[in-house]
């Protein structure tokens, strides 16, 4: 039993950890939306000039707003592939010392791996 106990408060102490770098994980994510918000909202406010010119050269509502709407996709979609790809090659390079982490801390040989998956891709979307 005492082999079992060990290995619950292993496995206890492991999903803490894990529940903790979620949670830093999530915050991160957090701050990260509201430095995008903030550089949104900094363009739209420094294009308003911009966007009167063009209202009075002719160019209506509409238009603009698929301009703005194409222009802010392409921004996303970019933003997209580079965090996913950076962020990637960043969790594999973080991996060793994470695992090095649990292994002082709780003497545990985790081997963690992180790879592409399309719908964890998909979900930072």
């Amino acid at each position: 039993t005492l082999v079992r106990n060990t290995r619950t408060e292993l496995e206890s102490l492991t999903n803490a950890f894990h529940m903790n770098l979620t949670a830093m994980g999530m915050l991160s994510f957090l701050v990260g939306l509201f430095i995008f918000y903030q550089a949104m909202s900094l363009s739209f406010i420094q294009r308003q000039r911009l966007v009167g010119i063009l209202r009075q050269t002719g160019v209506n509502g509409t238009q603009l707003a698929q301009a703005l709407l194409l222009e802010l996709s392409l921004l996303v979609f970019i933003a997209w592939a580079c965090g996913n790809f950076f962020g990637l090659i960043l969790a594999n390079e973080l991996i060793p010392a994470v695992s090095s982490s649990l292994s002082d801390l709780y003497d545990a040989n985790v081997g963690l791996t992180i790879g592409w998956s399309w719908q964890s891709s998909l979900y930072s979307l």
